[in-house]
């Protein structure tokens, strides 16, 4: 008797955290501000096949998994970049509003995923228009030691 009840215990706490290993793992999500991008880095602990994409003014990002995404500091979007995520149903896909037109750029690293949002350069001809700066002019000088004094003539 003593023996049942202890497998029907272990059997029910089995069933009890079997669902609790289904649950979508914690990720968090942060983001940098660089010189020409700014960058979206998602911390996932394993391997996660993903897709991204610009469509219209949105960059969209679609996992295999679901996940709860810890967005700190990026909850309100990757200034000068993006507007705050949007994050459908299925925790599967993410939607950034962006502010401007970019070019995208993904990667991984180990089991990190990083998203690269490039200011596109404006083209030739608006740049030619800007003038050059001059450099400035150059200055000759002389320099002299005397017995109690040092002189620099310009």
């Amino acid at each position: 008797m003593n023996k049942t009840l202890r497998r029907i215990f272990l059997a029910g706490a089995l069933l009890i955290s079997f669902p609790l290993a289904l649950t979508a793992q914690e990720v968090a999500v942060r983001s940098g501000i660089h010189p020409g991008y700014g960058r979206i880095v998602f911390d996932w602990t394993r391997q996660v096949p993903f897709e991204a994409k610009i469509e219209g003014r949105q960059l969209i990002l679609e996992f295999d998994e679901p996940s709860n995404y810890k967005f700190g500091a990026i909850n309100n979007g990757v200034k000068g970049f993006t507007e705050r995520p949007v994050l459908d149903q299925s925790r599967k896909r993410i939607v950034f509003p962006l502010l401007d037109d970019f070019a995208l750029k993904s990667s991984r690293s180990g089991t990190k995923i990083i998203v690269d949002l490039l200011v596109k350069e404006e083209s030739a001809s608006s740049s030619s228009q800007i003038p050059p700066q001059a450099s400035p002019p150059v200055v000759g000088f002389r320099y002299a030691e005397h017995q109690n004094y040092r002189r620099l003539y310009t």
